[in-house]
């Protein structure tokens, strides 16, 4: 049965959403050798999508990764590439003598990779420790006409930290250079992550940027962005434009453990105007943050319209203020339409879930358009042998329209 390239590119477009990236490769190979009609399509859906890392070993030396990127140069595949992400580190990961070409190292491939790949749609630069910096300054320079989502998480070299200033936690990172005009040469970006760890303590813990503080806001940088996820100074250089529609900031970055209401208004101060149009708003982080009437009207003034708020849990000392008799209520984010917060614990935050739920029926005094909340959390799974924590997990889920 011989099956039209229509047909034949839609089922191979369906494999490559199967999230799983090895058994897409595998099945996608085999089908290529099923029949001539089929191999076009199937060739095309494999090189489509391209991620450079050591997650593939392989079987026999050189490694697999390795292996694949001298193909991608060798037979000029780059072209056909729509979802590249390499992992920078790969730069310092060796190649088998036999197969070695000193005139042209592995990390010279991927940085030819990088140049010749013209057509990606969807871009992820990453590294997980230190390395891959002589890599960097090239994809700064490169052209990326179709390039719609931008993933950039970087992890780079700390100085010495700033053990006199006020605010003690932050690193001192390097500015990399070339950032910016890569923003500015790519306007027709609608999504971007923008994170960047530091080098010498926790891998996994962003870090704020404070050579980020003293950028001049431009409406020059992504004028399309429609999603926009990292710190809060980031978003000091984003035009606040209709486009803009959901943000993701990353706040409390050291898990610094008493990270209260001053530490968040300071981290929310760098937002140096208003993002009218953000309907989707949310805040990751690894202790808090919680909101009070403060924060709540910190939020209400770069974030006016919001109609969709994550991340933040409500206050211990905020439930006790809603459940007074003689509280005077004052209406918050008056289009908010839905408040969601889910957390794992290591240790609960509220020490009684009844009094969480009556406060939490009150909000629509607090919201007058909200017409759902949830709170959800759970107890941290702890390793073998230390002793598990004794708070169960707990949901609440209100409706109020």
């Amino acid at each position: 049965m011989h099956l039209p390239a229509e047909i034949c590119a839609q089922i191979t477009g369906e494999i490559r959403q199967w999230n799983d990236r090895f058994a897409e490769e595998k099945a996608l190979g085999n089908l290529s050798v099923v029949a001539r009609y089929w191999r076009a399509e199937a060739l095309r859906a494999l090189w489509s999508k391209v991620v450079i890392d050591d997650a593939d070993t392989g079987k026999a030396e050189p490694r697999g990764t390795i292996r694949m990127v001298g193909l991608i140069v060798e037979k000029g595949l780059a072209p056909n590439i729509d979802d590249l992400t390499i992992d920078l580190n790969m730069e310092s990961y060796l190649e088998e003598i036999r197969y070695r070409n000193r005139a042209f190292p592995l990390q010279n491939k991927i940085i030819h990779i990088l140049y010749t790949a013209v057509n990606v749609r969807r871009l992820m630069i990453k590294n997980s420790k230190l390395g891959g910096l002589r890599i960097l300054p090239h994809l700064f320079l490169c052209r990326f006409p179709l390039l719609r989502k931008l993933k950039l998480h970087l992890c780079l070299p700390e100085e010495e930290q700033d053990d006199y200033g006020e605010i003690k936690y932050r690193h001192l990172i390097e500015e990399p250079d070339g950032y910016l005009p890569f923003f500015v040469n790519h306007p027709q970006v609608t999504e971007l992550t923008f994170h960047v760890f530091s080098g010498e303590k926790v891998v996994y813990d962003i870090i704020q940027l404070p050579w980020l503080r003293s950028k001049q806001s431009t409406t020059d940088i992504l004028p399309n962005l429609t999603k926009f996820i990292g710190v809060p100074e980031a978003a000091k250089f984003l035009r606040a434009g209709e486009s803009l529609r959901e943000m993701i900031l990353w706040v409390n970055p050291q898990a610094i453990g008493d990270y209260d209401y001053d530490w968040f208004l300071r981290d929310l101060g760098h937002l140096d105007k208003p993002f009218p149009n953000v309907r989707r708003l949310g805040f990751k982080s690894s202790s808090g943050p919680f909101f009070s009437e403060e924060v709540l009207e910190a939020i209400g003034s770069c974030f006016p319209n919001v109609e969709h708020l994550d991340g933040l849990d409500i206050d211990q000392y905020f439930v006790d203020d809603l459940l007074e008799p003689d509280y005077v209520f004052k209406p918050y984010l008056c289009k908010l339409k839905e408040l969601r917060y889910y957390a794992i614990e290591r240790a609960p935050v509220h020490t009684s879930f009844r009094r969480v739920k009556r406060a939490m029926e009150k909000f629509p005094e607090l919201f007058p358009s909200i017409e759902s909340a949830v709170r959800s959390s759970k107890p941290m799974k702890l390793p073998v042998g230390q002793r598990r924590s004794p708070h169960k997990a707990s949901r609440i889920h209100l409706r109020f329209k």
